[in-house]
């Protein structure tokens, strides 16, 4: 060290003789004197990471195991305590150990930097996912800019040539651009999506403009006649006449309950409502849906079956999205969160997946691209969707049981010639309050026959 009271950056490669879950790392001084530790970084060697950057590859890896198609950044970071201020792109950049570290109440007592919106289009590039990427609503007009030029542009613009010099000649693409995190539609909002996609189309004219605008179950919000539907459809009116109306994107988060997807509201919460409205408004035009967060409290059964009944409910419905989701992705184990309801819990050394990630691993792993007609004797007891690919010659079944209790189900298949044996796949059979845990990373798994 120089000692001349300025901080200094100091790199080691460590190589332990041995392997420890629980190790740890100390600085001794060899003399009497004093330091101040101002950051401390600890990675693994490339081996574990993707692509020369501060990329884990266990994480890239569960992804893309899942089938993992699209990432939304974007959340109470974005708005909570300090972030209200320091959540800008431009603060992002650089180093991690020189990015300003967040004080607040919310997901923990401080939190850095280190993993923010660049890291972000280096995650989603290497699982190969769409990028949703939101920022915050007071960002200017030139800085959203300078993020496009940064994440699209060429290496022989200002911003590209930044991207380049951090490590990555090719553009992120980033195709989404979300407007903060569920904000209320009022004139100030409507003036800034306009802003937003006025500024990233002056550099890139193919990017999306996201609404983070939540609807709710309450039919009477954002309906005909309301404030909310007058400036949703003047908003969406605007996007058209710029003739981008397929541009706007719509993102109502929606519940994770188990009996939502069979509740009065639950076409209204997702803006299907909204959808089929502002077609009459504008014949020939769509408004883009991605509802790209569902919520609920906890990661045990409970949240798995409510999962899995609200994505078969939503494959009948596939026409009316481009996208869908669901929060939270990782969780640390142990650690205290804000919303507890992580798909994949990790810690140092380990990864496991709780009962909704093992629906969308199989759900993705088993795509199919045309939902065919199903009834149900059950209907309130066994929701029941199916699916077949182009060629006709695959059929899929997706049998969930919205019950604690076993069914007895008779399945007849009409105009379709299969072989006389399938493929069985479950999951559950345990109380909704099971999960995956630390101890018992298996407890509720899918098992085949």
């Amino acid at each position: 060290l120089k000692g001349n009271n300025t901080f200094e950056k100091l790199s080691y490669q460590l190589t332990p003789t041995g392997s420890d879950n629980k190790g740890s790392f100390g600085v001794t001084l060899k003399k009497k004197g004093e330091i101040e530790m101002g950051y401390a970084f600890l990675e693994p060697g490339t081996w574990g990471r993707v692509n020369g950057f501060h990329i884990r590859k266990q994480f890239v890896d569960a992804l893309k195991t899942a089938g993992i198609g699209t990432i939304r950044y974007n959340g109470s970071m974005v708005d909570v305590g300090a972030d209200t201020y320091m959540y800008r792109w431009k603060k992002m950049l650089g180093p991690t150990d020189e990015r300003r570290v967040c004080y607040r109440n919310g997901f923990n007592a401080y939190a850095t930097h280190s993993f923010g919106i660049i890291e972000m289009l280096q995650f989603a590039e290497a699982v190969g996912a769409e990028k949703v990427i939101g920022m915050s609503m007071d960002e200017t007009a030139q800085d959203i800019r300078d993020f496009v030029e940064y994440a699209n542009g060429a290496v022989t613009t200002k911003w590209g040539k930044l991207r380049a010099s951090h490590g990555h000649p090719a553009p992120y693409n980033v195709k989404y651009i979300e407007v903060d995190n569920e904000r209320q539609l009022n004139r100030g909002y409507l003036e800034c999506v306009k802003k937003f996609a006025t500024a990233a189309w002056a550099v890139d004219p193919e990017v999306h403009i996201s609404c983070s605008l939540n609807i709710g179950s309450n039919l009477a919000n954002y309906a005909r006649g309301s404030n909310q539907y007058a400036l949703a459809s003047e908003l969406f009116g605007w996007f058209i006449k710029q003739n981008k109306g397929d541009r706007m994107v719509w993102d109502p988060h929606y519940s994770g309950a188990i009996n939502f997807s069979d509740s009065p509201g639950f076409t209204h919460e997702m803006g299907i409502d909204m959808q089929t409205e502002l077609a009459k408004d504008y014949p020939g035009h769509v408004l883009t849906l991605c509802a790209l967060e569902e919520n609920g409290r906890s990661c045990d059964w409970n949240r798995g079956l409510a999962h899995a009944h609200n994505w078969n409910t939503l494959q009948r419905m596939g026409n009316h999205f481009k996208m869908l989701a669901t929060a939270n992705t990782f969780q640390p184990a142990g650690q205290h969160y804000m919303w507890d309801q992580g798909r994949f819990h990790y810690t140092s050394n380990e990864m496991w997946l709780q009962p909704s990630a093992y629906i969308d691993e199989k759900m993705a792993g088993n795509w199919l691209p045309n939902v065919v007609e199903t009834t149900s004797s059950k209907e309130n007891v066994l929701d029941i969707t199916a699916k077949i690919n182009d060629q006709k010659d695959e059929l899929s079944i997706y049998v969930v049981n919205i019950t604690d209790t076993p069914q007895q189900a008779l399945i007849n298949v009409g105009d379709f010639k299969f072989n006389g044996k399938a493929q069985i796949w479950t999951i559950g059979d345990c109380a909704l309050t099971e999960l995956n845990t630390i101890a018992n990373k298996k407890n509720v798994v899918p098992k085949t026959s």
